[in-house]
């Protein structure tokens, strides 16, 4: 993708890479100073948070107690033969279940938090060396 435009002062500006769908965010590009990338999708981050209760008990901000575990239904269609309904225990951090140790956790995708995901990559359009790439970078949401 190419973006070019002209400030209000009428310098020339261009940014050339790659986009987020649907956004006017060039997660891989240059503005002819400097260039960025992202790392890719499935480049192995922990993208998820487990919280960890005791039973129906989970951990909350202020110590155990029951966290509102609600149960939804969910009917799944069976091709050519009953349909099944699985009960789905829910938290308010998300899907309840065990771990390998018998743990109840509920997990939560971390591209389901607040600041996950942002503009912040808009900002890199106006850098002028790496180093004020590596400044912005923290605040630069990006899906996983």
């Amino acid at each position: 993708m190419q973006f070019t435009w002209s400030e209000a002062d009428g310098t020339a500006q261009q940014l050339v890479g790659a986009t987020l769908p649907g956004t006017p965010v060039m997660v891989v590009g240059s503005n002819g100073r400097v260039a960025w990338a992202s790392p890719p999708p499935n480049s192995m981050s922990a993208t998820s948070a487990a919280r960890h209760g005791r039973g129906p008990h989970q951990r909350l901000p202020r110590g155990w107690g029951v966290a509102g575990v609600r149960h939804l239904h969910e009917e799944i269609r069976v091709a050519g033969g009953s349909n099944v309904v699985a009960e789905i225990p829910w938290s308010p951090w998300g899907p309840v279940g065990t771990n390998a140790l018998g743990q109840w956790v509920s997990f939560r995708w971390a591209m389901q938090l607040p600041e996950a995901a942002n503009f912040g990559l808009l900002t890199f359009e106006n850098a002028s060396k790496v180093a004020d790439l590596l400044d912005l970078a923290p605040a630069c949401g990006l899906p996983g």
